[in-house]
């Protein structure tokens, strides 16, 4: 990512990102997105609409 201001470059950040971390985050909360549709008997496109209406 190059960081800038009005036009000039400062710098160049690259995020450290662990990928196993992100995947098992991700697995965890596909788990935990699963059995929430399953105990409200919703649609994941009816808990995204909830969810996102949320202000």
């Amino acid at each position: 990512m190059v960081i800038g201001v009005k036009g000039k470059i400062l710098g160049i950040y690259y995020p450290m990102i662990d990928y196993d971390k992100v995947k098992k985050a991700k697995e965890k909360m596909d788990l935990i997105m699963k059995k929430t549709l399953e105990e409200t008997r919703l649609t994941e496109e009816e808990y995204l609409d909830i969810f996102m209406s949320i202000n």
